[in-house]
């Protein structure tokens, strides 16, 4: 029975379009046949509860926003809005680690640019399929979610995923 669940909600896919009655993330969420379609963004956390980082900050500016925030990772956002890249303490840590005379005044003048990522955590559009997102939540703690203009609009988390399915899974065996 728990199989058959995960198979239906994974099946659907919802359609969107942009209208004048948007939700929080500007879009408007369909229903065909009288059945609700779900689809990835169900999971989103909009750009308006995510802790990110511009991409021209300096070195600093992310340290301290990912100690402030207790994360490990955020995203760097172009000026414009688009999703650059994801940028993790460790990226910074090794970074700090292979320079010579590197001290904490130094990263007040030095851009994140000058980091390079030992892991590229991969960004999926708003109208991903579902199975897309899973198996890129596998291997990352959020997935960057982006508009069709590469826009950023929010993050998915692992978390999110692995919650909604243990608490569908106590639904079902409540009623079974």
């Amino acid at each position: 029975m728990n199989a058959l669940f995960l198979v239906d909600f994974w099946k659907e896919k919802a359609t969107f379009k942009e209208d004048s009655n948007r939700n929080s993330n500007g879009f408007s969420i369909l229903f065909g046949y009288n059945k609700l379609v779900m689809n990835i963004l169900f999971f989103l956390i909009p750009k308006s509860q995510v802790a990110y980082a511009e991409a021209d900050s300096s070195i600093r500016q992310v340290v301290e926003k990912l100690s402030y925030h207790h994360y490990t990772a955020i995203p760097l956002l172009s000026k414009d809005g688009k999703y650059v890249r994801t940028i993790s303490e460790g990226d910074i840590f090794w970074f700090i680690k292979n320079e010579r005379n590197w001290n904490y005044k130094n990263a007040e003048e030095a851009p994140i640019s000058l980091v390079s990522c030992r892991r590229t955590m991969e960004s999926i559009r708003f109208d991903a399929d579902r199975n897309d997102l899973l198996n890129l939540a596998i291997n990352q703690n959020f997935v960057p979610v982006l508009d069709e203009n590469g826009i950023f609009m929010g993050i998915i988390t692992r978390k999110s995923i692995i919650l909604y399915f243990a608490e569908n899974n106590k639904n079902i065996e409540k009623k079974g």
